[in-house]
């Protein structure tokens, strides 16, 4: 909630969530998930924000992380 209503304010927020999935919320909807789409709470929840999923645990992923972070207010880590 805290990204959510930073992100409706203005800031810029980088959500990463773990891969390959992300956020299991994104598909926490069985009717939304058989179609490919996202949860309505999922969307709701998220709006303004940007979500990248990424293994932090590995370089790339954490040199992927450090490149983007100089253009977002706001870190928000879902792993």
């Amino acid at each position: 909630m805290a990204g959510q209503s930073l992100a409706d304010f203005g800031a810029r927020v980088l959500k990463v969530e773990r891969p390959p999935i992300g956020e299991p919320m994104g598909a926490g909807n069985f009717h939304a998930w058989q179609h490919q789409q996202m949860s309505s709470y999922f969307a709701a929840t998220n709006r303004n924000k940007q979500s990248v999923s990424l293994d932090l645990m590995v370089d790339a992923g954490s040199d992927a992380l450090h490149a983007r972070l100089k253009d977002v207010d706001v870190l928000l880590n879902n792993c």
